[in-house]
């Protein structure tokens, strides 16, 4: 028998010595799933320490320190932002999407389209609405990517601020709850944005707002117009 026979990771073909492989970092040796680790994981999700909810707290309380943070120093706090703003996206779905909006018209089929894909189309308007960012912006030392990340974050948030008033809505009127959660929006998107470049600033705090308008109101005539376009030459 051999003994101290070395070990081949498989991920990376290396040889291993010890529980963790020094060119990949792959576990040799992972947990198997049972009911310990299914606990684990569990528990990490909602550890206040790091997950969805240490990144729900800290995207509510000081969201544009969090997100800076979250590019700087630790990455492993947050929930990554492309991931936490399709569950954000679901939530918004399932409760403020009425199901009369889903059904196809050969008029409005892109329009549709973003509604029953809720969380690709709000990575698609972030990007128009981080675009507007960085160029409202440019003075400071942010690339896109790094915008991009900051807006899903905001984003997710905005759309969890819409799906909770849409769930204590009173039957009857919901164009109130409406207009207060389009409001309550407005405000969290001035104010993360604004406080992820400099919250000292009075004027950070209109151009954010004016970004996140400009983003989305070029998202929407986009979307209306290439719908007009599939209509007219396409779908007719």
């Amino acid at each position: 028998m051999i003994e101290n026979e070395a070990l081949i990771c498989k991920k990376c073909k290396t040889e291993v010595n010890g529980h963790f492989c020094s060119e990949c970092g792959t576990n040799i040796h992972p947990q198997r799933v049972d009911g310990t680790y299914v606990y684990g994981e569990i528990t990490q999700v909602l550890n206040l320490d790091k997950g969805i909810l240490l990144t729900l707290k800290e995207l509510l309380i000081n969201p544009g320190l969090a997100i800076n943070e979250f590019l700087t120093t630790d990455r492993n706090r947050l929930v990554k932002p492309i991931l936490f703003l399709l569950f954000c996206s679901l939530f918004y779905q399932v409760f403020c999407i009425d199901e009369k909006e889903l059904i196809y018209s050969s008029k409005t089929y892109l329009y549709t389209w973003t509604k029953q894909n809720y969380g690709y189309s709000s990575v698609l308007l972030g990007i128009f609405i981080s675009l507007f960012v960085k160029l409202f912006f440019y003075k400071y030392d942010y690339n896109i990517y790094e915008i991009i990340i900051l807006i899903c974050y905001i984003t997710g948030i905005g759309s969890l601020i819409t799906s909770f008033l849409a769930i204590i809505s009173i039957e009857g009127k919901e164009h109130y709850f409406n207009f207060a959660s389009a409001i309550i929006t407005l405000i969290y998107y001035s104010w993360g944005i604004s406080q992820f470049f400099d919250n000292r600033k009075v004027l950070n705090y209109f151009l954010s707002l004016f970004a996140y308008m400009a983003g989305k109101v070029t998202y929407v005539i986009i979307v209306i117009m290439l719908d007009k376009l599939l209509y007219n030459f396409i779908l007719k």
